[in-house]
């Protein structure tokens, strides 16, 4: 997919539940009101888009490249939180106690039932947590097969809780034109968890691959070398990576990425690994590292086309 085409996507996707609820939503109210609501919306339909995003899905991170789909998953994921955790407080000053009978189209007052209201605020709660510790993944010292199954199980919590809240607490989810926009929704995101951890782990087994040799290159470099079993196997190139589960169950989250260290032309694949880091793989640093590291590759007589490099800055 074209940068242009998943940029425009995006937007259309996470605007229409906004555009919708404008449109079904009744008398307007105050505006400190609507923007609460509009931020509640906007957040959760953010929220549902991020499960798509997850990097998982190369018709998305193909084109634009792996670095700035989860990058972007990242910022989003965090506009969302700030935009969630401003949603409650802009309520302030607005009548409670439920819908009145002078008041079919719920204008004047919110919902205080506490069942409606207990999903938005563990929700809420969850999600907080969950961008908490994204940002500090790497100081929690917990392994990375935890934090991702960790994650996968806090995002489902988090969409099926926000589905509740919106239909029954909200006033805009609770029309039936809103309330079917978003079960479609979140089937569409709960269904790519789904295609990630049961679907493609299912088809991975019907296409195995063996391991024919076993290399110790050097004390902390080993070479891998694979076989496709029954099956053609794949189109690859020198200096991709692969996550490759061995020894374990397609459905283990015991992955470990190994650089492919030779062209796609031979039937078998070599993957090479060094112990605690990738070591084939493209350069990517803050951009006055890559200007000094650059300069010094062509100094040294490596072609310009032969150097792949990303600039970015992550925090």
């Amino acid at each position: 997919m074209k940068p242009l085409f998943l940029i425009v996507a995006y937007l259309v996707a996470v605007t229409l539940p906004l555009l919708l609820s404008a449109w079904v939503g009744g008398p307007p109210r105050q505006f400190h009101q609507e923007l609460a609501s509009g931020l509640g919306i906007l957040a959760f339909s953010m929220i549902l888009v991020e499960f798509i995003l997850s990097g998982r899905f190369r018709a998305i991170s193909n084109d634009v490249g792996m670095d700035v789909t989860m990058r972007f998953h990242q910022v989003m994921a965090r506009t969302a939180l700030a935009f969630a955790l401003l949603h409650p407080f802009l309520y302030q000053g607005t009548p409670t106690g439920g819908q009145r009978p002078w008041d079919p189209t719920r204008q004047l007052t919110l919902t205080t039932d506490f069942s409606d209201l207990a999903t938005g605020i563990v929700a809420w709660l969850l999600l907080t947590g969950l961008v908490v510790m994204a940002i500090g993944r790497t100081q929690l010292g917990y392994r990375y097969e935890t934090w991702r199954l960790l994650h996968g199980i806090g995002a489902l919590l988090i969409a099926v809780l926000l589905l509740h809240h919106t239909v029954y607490a909200g006033r805009y989810g609770s029309q039936p034109v809103m309330t079917w926009v978003w079960l479609v929704m979140t089937g569409v995101a709960v269904g790519s968890l789904l295609m990630v951890y049961l679907v493609v782990p299912w088809l991975q087994k019907a296409r195995p691959w063996r391991v024919t040799s076993v290399v110790r290159l050097t004390p902390k470099q080993w070479e891998v070398t694979v076989t496709p079993n029954g099956h053609r196997g794949l189109d690859y190139q020198a200096g991709q990576f692969a996550w490759l589960n061995v020894g374990q169950s397609p459905f283990s989250m015991k992955e470990h990425p190994f650089s492919i260290s030779i062209d796609g032309e031979l039937m078998d694949r070599v993957f090479s690994e060094q112990e605690y880091r990738d070591w084939v793989f493209v350069m990517c640093g803050p951009a006055v590292m890559m200007d000094v590291v650059e300069d010094h590759l062509i100094q040294r007589g490596t072609p310009a086309h032969r150097i792949l490099s990303e600039r970015f800055s992550y925090d």
